[in-house]
């Protein structure tokens, strides 16, 4: 059996987090920031939507790159109110609850789980800039809008 497909996809699930980083850079780089120093809020922890398991989640992997850059973490996600400490991450931060003046604080907001209990309105609204990781934004009511603070990846 020829197993060359799933080394590639285990590949490209490694390199994903880099890539959102990358776009992240870039969105913070048009509104004249970068990484080191900015507000930098994770939108989902877990593996998966609507579950509360964080293990094997490149929501971390993405939270240490940023931090590695300089850049300030939080989190929301409302199946993991705290985060909890696994071998090689530690981040000793809890879970914060979304609102208009919360999201307005942020130089940026990653979607990286897309969890059906958030307000997606709520968030495209009232955030500079967002990082749509898992492609929420292109969907639904949001296909055809022009959103000028959305970067997909």
């Amino acid at each position: 059996m020829n197993t060359k497909f799933i080394e590639l996809a285990g590949e490209f699930n490694r390199e994903m987090p880099k890539y959102v980083v990358s776009r992240l850079s870039y969105g913070l780089n048009i509104n004249k920031k970068c990484i080191n120093g900015s507000n930098i809020l994770i939108l989902g922890l877990a593996y998966k939507k609507n579950i509360d398991d964080q293990r094997e989640s490149p929501s971390i992997d993405i939270m240490e790159l940023i931090r590695k850059e300089g850049g300030h973490i939080d989190y929301a996600d409302p199946y993991i109110p705290q985060f909890k400490k696994m071998r090689a991450h530690d981040f000793q931060i809890s879970s914060i609850d979304l609102s208009a003046k919360v999201l307005s604080k942020y130089d940026a907001v990653i979607l990286c789980t897309d969890h059906d209990d958030f307000d997606y309105d709520l968030i495209i609204d009232n955030s500079k800039l967002v990082i749509d990781a898992r492609g929420r934004y292109s969907t639904g009511k949001y296909r055809n809008q022009k959103l000028k603070n959305l970067i997909k990846s």
